[in-house]
């Protein structure tokens, strides 16, 4: 409902509803096709969330785009006669614009009373900074092997290859089965890495160091958001020089 914004989402179930009843006869082929895009959708990521610990709003973004072409669709055939189905509908699609203009203006130039701390907005920014310091930090310390980066966080993986501008190989140390698509991963051993950590501790530390001949902390990146320091997006940069392979994933 958040996403799609609450009027159209109460317009997409109502007039789902309408569709299935018994006493429709307005499913069609296309009309069926969307229901299935977008009803199973939404309700299997509502079940995974309802009894999971992790919820991304973007899950189930097929079902958002189905279920918006399903939600006009059947009011244009079936309720634009309506005055009162045309009232909503232009309030839905009118509140839905305006929270939309809203939350980009915010996630340009931040503005509403939310706290730094609390603000979703907070995620989008600091990366491009990330990439400019800590090419610094890889200017000062050149590598004749080349480098490739790991992180423990598998968002700042793609970010820091992104926002450095360098062609890295990228991998999260800890998740090895979301890299199969390397195949083959020893041609990382003998190179040299960029090792970008979320919440630092002597104890990460230990942890990676047996992956290295050297592994040596360079800096660290403070991330700001509204003059306030977001620990969770900011990392701790070390260097680890000949990499001797990667942990057990048995």
């Amino acid at each position: 409902m958040g996403v799609v914004t609450p009027l159209l989402f109460l317009a997409f179930v109502f007039y789902s509803i309408k569709a299935l009843s018994p006493s429709s006869r307005r499913l069609g082929d296309n009309e069926i096709f969307l229901v299935c895009l977008a009803w199973p959708v939404i309700l299997f990521f509502g079940f995974s969330t309802a009894v999971g610990d992790v919820a991304e709003a973007n899950w189930p973004a097929p079902a958002y785009i189905s279920s918006m072409i399903l939600t006009w669709l059947f009011f244009r055939h079936g309720y634009s006669d309506k005055i009162k189905h045309r009232r909503f509908m232009k309030a839905a699609v009118g509140l839905g614009l305006v929270i939309n203009m809203i939350l980009h203006i915010h996630l340009v130039s931040p503005f509403l009373p939310i706290s730094p701390e609390n603000d979703t907005t907070r995620q989008f920014h600091g990366w491009q900074k990330m990439g400019t310091e800590l090419n610094a930090m890889i200017a000062e310390h050149p590598s004749p092997r080349g480098y490739f980066l790991i992180a423990n966080r598998l968002t700042s993986v793609a970010e820091t290859v992104f926002y450095t501008g360098n062609r890295y190989t990228g991998i999260h140390l800890f998740d090895m089965e979301e890299y199969t698509f390397l195949k083959d991963l020893d041609k990382l051993k003998g190179k040299d890495a960029v090792v970008v950590l979320h919440h630092y501790s002597p104890g990460l530390f230990r942890k990676i160091a047996p992956f290295f001949k050297t592994l040596s902390l360079v800096g660290h990146y403070d991330n700001r958001f509204r003059g306030t320091v977001i620990e969770e997006s900011s990392v701790t940069v070390l260097i680890g020089t000949h990499f001797e392979g990667l942990p057990d994933q048995s």
